[in-house]
């Protein structure tokens, strides 16, 4: 099984193939990994974490932002209208009275 999973003869496995030939030959693999492996993964999964979050928070902030002002307006009384009649008159009327940046101002 060993000699199918490697790339080149003589080569040595990678840690993913020893846990495949591991797993089909029924024997329990140990995965050991170096103190500068385990650091880089940190790193790497650090900054992938933080670029993920950002990029949720500026996308999805201006969403958030509107749909609390649709649903913390105050139920019109009978025969007015509601202040926003829907998700697009928010937003215009939002950046008409705030500005633009309206939606990300609270992040600053």
């Amino acid at each position: 099984m060993e000699a199918l999973l490697r790339s080149e003869p003589g080569a040595p496995l990678t840690v993913n193939q020893q846990v495949v030939a591991g797993a089909s030959a029924g024997v329990a693999v140990a995965i050991l990994a170096t103190p500068t492996e385990l650091m880089a993964d940190v790193a790497k999964d650090l900054t992938a974490g933080t670029i993920g979050g950002a990029a949720q928070l500026i996308v999805g902030h201006p969403f958030d932002t509107i749909k609390v002002k649709l649903q913390s307006q105050l139920v019109p009384p009978p025969g007015q209208l509601p202040r926003y009649s829907g998700a697009i008159d928010a937003v215009k009327q939002t950046i008409a009275a705030e500005g633009p940046g309206c939606s990300m101002k609270s992040l600053c």
